[in-house]
């Protein structure tokens, strides 16, 4: 065991023996408050914010009360802080690198950045280390990670956990492959996930409104008509009119799908006097034309 190895065999000792904690945390969760402790000169030696908090003319008395970190979060902070990297995983690497940016912590940031290189070389997680390289500036992997992300876009837009930002981002780049089909379900995928995770139903309406501006950078105009009417009930993504201006320019630049007139109301009237849905419209009258060319 080197010298190194010693040090951190030394304070993982420390910290799980808790008997010498003297920096005092406090939380509140679910009405309850949580009180997690480490050591001042531990935490001063990793952190310039932490070292001004503890030993500066201005330093803290008593618990220090933290609002915006939740505890949990916290603990994975310290944990790195102690045992180094083997505590950073992919599912808690968020966390722990706002708290290191929060609190001015480079080494713990460096540590975060080995983690995220070392899963970016196998190709994975390449959408949420892009993220996270573009929040923090880490400018080599943020370009080595896009690079990959415009080559294998269809593969990594299967798990598409990232914010609204980089989602943005990356549609807005050149580098991008343009399929628009493929973006499109891409996004709703996206946006079916946000919607789970705040409880939302995901109609139509709130897919849209959850991609907002990302929603206006898919290019339908680029989309043939066959693919627009496969989004299934993309129709309830607009409004009719911007529906219907969709309809009419793919129809007037398509070779391999039939003309389709401009819908009004007379046409697109049921018996009972309802009406259609302009997509199974737009469907019924491709498949006449099919049979009537066989």
């Amino acid at each position: 065991m080197n010298a190194e190895q010693l040090a951190i065999k030394k304070l993982q000792s420390l910290y799980e023996s808790k008997e010498t904690f003297d920096a005092h945390f406090v939380f509140k969760q679910n009405c309850k408050m949580v009180k997690i402790s480490a050591h001042k000169i531990v935490l001063a030696n990793e952190s310039l914010v932490f070292k001004a908090m503890f030993y500066g003319p201005m330093k803290e008395i008593g618990s220090v009360k933290i609002d915006d970190i939740s505890p949990t979060a916290f603990e994975f902070f310290l944990q790195v802080v102690y045992f180094k990297t083997d505590m950073i995983t992919m599912d808690n690497i968020t966390d722990v690198m706002c708290i290191a940016d929060k609190y001015d912590a480079s080494n713990v940031m460096m540590l975060c950045a080995q983690v995220l290189d070392k899963h970016h070389m196998i190709g994975d997680h390449l959408c949420k280390i892009f993220e996270l390289a573009m929040r923090y500036g880490l400018d080599d992997l943020q370009i080595s990670a896009e690079r990959k992300i415009f080559i294998k876009f269809l593969d990594v837009s299967e798990n598409f956990d990232i914010d609204s930002t980089t989602l943005k981002y990356i549609m807005r780049s050149k580098c991008l492959t343009r399929n628009e089909k493929e973006i499109f379900d891409a996004c709703i995928r996206w946006a079916k996930k946000s919607c789970e995770k705040k409880s939302i139903d995901p109609i139509p309406q709130n897919l849209r409104s959850e991609l907002g501006e990302c929603f206006e950078l898919i290019d339908f105009d680029r989309m043939t008509l066959k693919e627009f009417i496969q989004c299934g009930s993309s129709c309830s993504f607009f409004t009719i009119d911007e529906y219907k201006s969709i309809i009419e320019k793919l129809d007037s630049k398509s070779i391999a799908v039939p003309s389709i007139k401009p819908f009004n109301k007379r046409i697109n009237r049921d018996i009972d006097g309802q009406f259609r849905p302009y997509w199974a419209l737009a469907s019924k009258r491709i498949r006449n034309s099919n049979r009537a060319s066989q």
